[in-house]
This record gives structure tokens, C-alpha cells and sequence, in this order.
């Protein structure tokens, strides 16, 4: 199996165990489009699938970002923080 196909699997998993909790409790998993609600369940049972797709999503991410893109990302990174314009400055 691929490493790509392994990720996807991961994250396709992650993405069912949180979707079920959710469903468990008859609610729907947040959008960013609607008001914070906080769910009638305790969420620290969602830390661990949390994780897990958020790390493959960012391995999927971090793979297939040519690295060109990546250098350009990281100097402008560096660009900004020399500049003092970052959070807290």
C-alpha cells in the first residue's frame, strides 16, 4: 500500500469516529459557518482521531507541496518574523 493511500486511510477513519460520536449524541460535527456550540459529550474521547488526521493531513499536505512551494512558504515565514510582524510584537 502507498504511503498516500495509507493517509487517506487514516484520515477517512478519524473522520468515521468522530462523525459516529457525534451522530451517538444526535448532533452534527461543527462548521466553522456556525456559532460555537459545545457538544453534550465529552470531546477528550476525540483527541486521539483528532490527532491522527490532523498529523496525516499535514503529511498529505507537506508530501504533496512541491518543494519549490515549500522553500517560498518557509522564506516568507522568516521574512515576516524578521520584520516583527507576528502576534505579540
Amino acid at each position: 500500500m502507498s504511503h498516500l493511500i495509507a493517509l487517506r486511510d487514516i484520515i477517512n477513519e478519524g473522520i468515521a469516529t468522530i462523525e459516529s460520536a457525534y451522530a451517538a449524541c444526535g448532533e452534527s460535527v461543527p462548521s466553522l459557518d456556525d456559532p460555537f456550540q459545545p457538544p453534550s459529550f465529552d470531546v477528550k474521547e476525540l483527541l486521539g482521531p483528532s490527532n491522527a488526521v490532523i498529523a496525516a493531513a499535514a503529511q498529505l499536505i507537506a508530501t504533496l507541496t512541491p518543494p519549490p512551494l515549500n522553500v517560498f512558504a518557509a522564506s516568507a515565514a522568516v521574512r515576516e518574523f524578521s520584520s516583527g510582524n507576528f502576534a505579540g510584537s
